[in-house]
């Protein structure tokens, strides 16, 4: 499990006007897919747009192209587009596959994802909290076409600013500097002050003083193995950004949106470590061999630690107890748990990508669509390193499907992890392994494991 803590985030107050989301005007260049009538009752352009701010249709235009391949693979009620499950999910995959980050306010796969809270004293309204507020009220009774993603989207990550531009006002108050005045080697320092406020939330900032904050940044390195890497980052970022990108708002903006690449270096590496622990072929590794591994002896500012029990194993969706005298984790459930999460800030944590998302997301480009013919899934299968057996069982099932599979279902997602038990998750609920559709992948599972 990462190293236990609570990840701070700066807020702000937000007011905005009910009204529906169709008074956005159009952006230029931008289609819509579904006919759809909006009604999502939020006047998002006062929460998107800001005294003296560019337009963001623009950016909505590029969150359409970005979502679209998704939006149209996913299973729609006629014209009247995505129901909020499935909006959710896309806003979910699309943020995970762009930005590495899971929105709490868009759910996860585990219920305690929620409940993660800062415990500095730092300002907390309510950037997270009126974006938790937007999205629950957009979220009910209403369908979804390419554009309220697009719009909701954006939604998200003007928030993430509006959550930097404090964090950033905090960190020049404690130094007592102001933006305009500051000399390089105050810049650093403030730079510097806003990634510990940002990472390292334990204590209440707000009540320091500018000697208590080199203080403890100081000491943050003993706190957060990944401290000295992620500023050496941080000053590569700085040196290349360019003069016309060169406010301070702009750089710890740039930092936020870019950081999940440190996180999945992170990730990357223990991705490796637990292949070369794994047992051939089955994407497991015995909990004992897990155990007897440092990680920090491998991977170098390691900020894993394997030190979960079985019970946190199992509340993770990792544990593998089939074999109740040799127990081991799954790899890919492990690689992509909640609790391995950077839960950075109240509005989005940073999560190790999914390999599966993106065989999901070449299905989703080349089929256009949320069921596969067998004919489609053999054509697709021939290209992929998997065995006969496994392609055979995948036609079995699309047969057993009315001779269509939906690929977005739990029997299909089942599937995968038999085929690719290191890219993808095996799918559990809140009572134990899924049912029903997959009952017979499972146990053909248990018969070729070790074949395969």
């Amino acid at each position: 499990m990462m190293i236990a803590m609570l990840h701070c985030t700066l807020v702000i107050a937000a007011a905005c006007a009910l009204t529906r989301a169709s008074d956005l005007e159009a952006a230029p260049g931008s289609t819509h897919v579904l006919e759809v009538s909006p009604q999502i009752p939020f006047n998002l352009a006062s929460f998107l747009i800001d005294a003296g701010e560019t337009s963001p249709f623009g950016r909505i235009a590029v969150l359409e192209a970005q979502i679209k391949p998704l939006f149209e693979a996913l299973p729609k009620h006629g014209r009247a587009g995505l129901d909020a499950e499935s909006a959710k999910y896309a806003l979910r995959r699309h943020f995970l596959e762009h930005r590495g980050w899971q929105v709490r306010a868009l759910g996860g796969s585990n219920d305690h994802t929620t409940a993660w809270s800062r415990s500095s004293g730092l300002p907390a309204l309510s950037a997270p909290g009126r974006l938790a507020d937007i999205l629950e009220r957009a979220f009910v009774g209403t369908r979804y076409g390419l554009r309220e993603l697009a719009t909701l989207a954006a939604t998200v990550e003007k928030a993430v600013r509006m959550d930097c531009n404090e964090l950033l006002s905090a960190a020049l108050a404690v130094h007592g500097v102001a933006e305009e005045d500051l000399k390089e080697e105050a810049r650093d320092l403030v730079i510097q002050t806003f990634m510990l406020f940002y990472l390292l939330p334990d204590t209440d900032y707000s009540k320091q003083t500018s000697d208590s904050i080199k203080g403890y940044l100081g000491l943050a390195e003993r706190v957060y193995p990944g401290w000295s890497a992620t500023m050496k980052w941080v000053q590569d970022v700085q040196r290349t950004m360019k003069s016309d990108q060169g406010t301070l708002q702009g750089f710890v903006e740039e930092i936020v949106f870019s950081y999940r690449h440190v996180f999945e270096d992170q990730c990357s590496s223990l991705r490796s470590l637990l292949l070369k622990l794994e047992e051939p072929g089955t994407g497991r590794v015995l909990v004992s061999k897990l155990r007897s591994v440092s990680p920090s002896a491998h991977i170098p500012n390691s900020i894993w630690q394997f030190s979960e029990s079985n019970a946190e194993l199992r509340d993770m969706g990792a544990l593998d107890e089939s074999d109740l005298q040799h127990p081991t984790i799954i790899i890919s459930n492990y690689m992509t748990a909640d609790a391995n999460c950077l839960p950075s800030s109240q509005i989005a944590s940073y999560c190790c990508m999914s390999e599966c998302d993106a065989l999901l997301a070449g299905l989703e480009v080349r089929f256009g669509s949320h069921s596969v013919s067998p004919q489609q899934l053999s054509e697709w299968t021939s290209a992929l390193n998997i065995s006969d057996a496994a392609a055979k069982q995948l036609w079995a099932m699309a047969s057993s499907h009315s001779g269509s599979l939906p690929i977005h279902g739990k029997a299909f997602a089942q599937w995968l992890h038999v085929a690719f038990p290191v890219k993808c998750p095996r799918q559990h609920d809140t009572q134990g392994w899924v049912a029903s559709a997959s009952v017979a992948v499972e146990a053909w599972w248990h018969n070729i494991r070790w074949v395969l």
